[in-house]
């Protein structure tokens, strides 16, 4: 992988896809910003993916001066690149799935007299902020709504 990763580098500083892209490259290159009007400007694809082996990714799409030196500047192949080894550890690591669970072919219909007080019974005593105390008593509810809940 890390050989690969060597290849990239060199076909990336090469790289003239995207002619407007160069253009802009070479621009920034020579017309230099203030804080780097003494410096040799480097004006091409920022290389350098970090290890082969690393487990997190963060990308950016400056070049040099203009930010190559916080987030890189290869986000697009860095993406491809690291998006390609992120599908295939998800894919070997993956857990087979099991048969769905199969229907009751009985289907309960909640009576619309008894719809209500089950909302609120759940919404009261089960919903987000519960207590022992409301989970108790919203089971009281439903136990008396049990009898009257389907047609």
């Amino acid at each position: 992988m890390a050989k690969k990763l060597k290849e990239i580098d060199k076909k990336l500083i090469k790289c003239k896809e995207c002619p407007r892209l160069v253009s802009w490259r070479n621009e920034v290159s020579i017309t230099k910003r203030k804080a780097y009007l003494d410096e040799n400007y480097w004006g091409k694809p920022v290389p350098g993916f970090g290890p082969s082996d690393a487990k997190l990714l963060i990308v950016g799409l400056a070049p040099g001066a203009h930010g190559a030196n916080r987030l890189a500047s290869n986000s697009l192949l860095e993406g491809l690149v690291f998006g390609a080894r992120i599908a295939e550890d998800i894919a070997k690591n993956l857990q087979t799935w099991e048969d769905p669970i199969t229907p009751d072919p009985i289907e309960i219909l909640i009576s619309p007299s008894v719809r209500g007080k089950l909302q609120r019974a759940m919404s009261r005593g089960a919903a987000v902020v519960r207590s022992e105390k409301s989970l108790k008593e919203t089971l009281v509810t439903l136990e008396r709504l049990k009898d009257a809940s389907t047609i």
